[in-house]
């Protein structure tokens, strides 16, 4: 496809999506978004972790499992490559995991001794979707999933490191 070269070509293709395609993009956006699926919201709670289970293996299960559950990896993939460089919706992108923090921080204070001033008590969780969302970015562009768990396995290795275990204590 070839760039608009007349001032009309450029001004239709910036111009506001229809209803049908605002439409269209809310449904892909949803699907988008929720790429880390029910798994990860059941694991982060808690309700299918397994506690006495490595904490990495488990949050990289839980984030990495409903793309390929789906079935629909290219499809996925483009549409969160979509979102990701499209202004328009990369802001409910950046969004994406904030809902997760908090059962996260209790996933993790199941295991780990997690300070109580909130500000740190959420942080690892934080920095948790953020390597996931980094992680999905990565793979929208490069297109390699196993390498999207490797990553997100270095990832989460790198945040729980730095937390002491309460086995440690």
């Amino acid at each position: 496809m070839t760039a608009p070269s007349s001032p009309e070509q450029r001004s239709a293709s910036t111009a506001a999506p229809t209803p049908d395609a605002t439409r269209h993009i809310a449904r892909c956006l949803d699907t988008v978004t929720s790429m880390s699926g029910s798994r990860s919201m059941a694991v982060a709670r808690g309700s299918g972790a397994d506690l006495d289970g490595d904490a990495v293996e488990t949050l990289v299960e839980a984030f990495s499992t409903e793309v390929p559950r789906r079935g629909r990896m290219d499809v996925d993939r483009a549409f969160l490559a979509l979102v990701i460089n499209d202004p328009q919706y990369r802001l409910r992108w950046l969004d994406w995991g904030q809902d997760l923090v908090e059962p996260i921080t209790a996933f993790l204070d199941r295991r780990f001794d997690l300070e109580r001033e909130p500000y740190v008590r959420e942080l690892p969780a934080q920095l948790i979707v953020q390597a996931c969302r980094y992680a999905y970015e990565n793979w929208a562009e490069h297109g390699d999933f196993p390498r999207l768990r490797a990553t997100l396995s270095s990832a989460m290795r790198m945040i729980t490191g730095s937390l002491t275990s309460l086995d440690r204590r």
